[in-house]
């Protein structure tokens, strides 16, 4: 993705870009008159490209213009040009601004989505080193009543504890209803702990694989 969204050629368009929007030779701007002589629908200008060597452009026979000279001490005039070279470079201003977000919420998503991956394979790491089971869940459809696993334990009880945890067992398929009794310290909370983990890290992982589909298909 990296490769195919920002590929050399595309850099090399961005840096193009920005040397123009540096405005080494001024601010071409085109605009129309409105109700009042109001300037209205303005527009910047791409500078036309002058090939021609230095040499040329001085002797080259000049076109004819209109042109006004402000004053230095005019600072209405200068504020007036001030705005009407702000209204024509607000357009582009804008844009260069959302594909700067766009490139940074690019690498933030994807940032997000590497420790995704990192945060797995090092609790995977973990896991295996210890000697803890694991297993790929697969998730039930929507609407189906399915509850099963064997040797279900508390992921955070395995990575604090200095000994192996117990799992537990569960067939509650098509039941609606199942009640966890016993007595103190027997282990209730560790149990509901542990199926609660289990369900959060498969719809995490169920999730993020959908979305992840989904972003390679679009």
């Amino acid at each position: 993705m990296l490769s195919d969204e920002l590929s050399d050629g595309y850099f090399a368009s961005i840096e193009r870009h920005l040397r123009q929007l540096k405005f080494r030779y001024g601010v071409l701007i085109s605009a129309e008159l409105g109700k009042g002589n109001k300037g209205k629908n303005y527009i910047l200008r791409k500078p036309h490209d002058d090939k021609r060597s230095w040499l040329t452009r001085l002797l080259a026979e000049k076109s004819p213009s209109y042109t006004f000279q402000l004053h230095p001490r005019d600072e209405g005039g200068h504020q007036a040009l001030s705005a009407l070279n702000d209204r024509g470079v607000n357009l582009v201003a804008n844009a260069l601004g959302q594909s700067t977000d766009h490139i940074l919420g690019f690498f933030q998503m994807l940032r997000t989505e590497v420790a995704f991956y990192m945060g797995c394979l090092n609790l995977h790491a973990q896991l295996a080193q210890m000697g803890e089971p694991m297993c790929l869940p697969v998730p039930a459809s929507a609407g189906e009543r399915k509850l099963s696993f064997s040797g279900l334990y508390d992921v955070c009880l395995a990575l604090s504890a200095d000994r192996k945890v117990v799992g537990n067992d569960l067939n509650a398929n098509q039941k609606s209803l199942f009640i966890i009794t016993g007595a103190n310290t027997g282990g209730k909370s560790t149990f509901l702990r542990s199926l609660g983990l289990g369900q959060l890290m498969m719809q995490a992982a169920s999730a993020h694989l959908r979305a992840t589909r989904r972003a390679t298909w679009l």
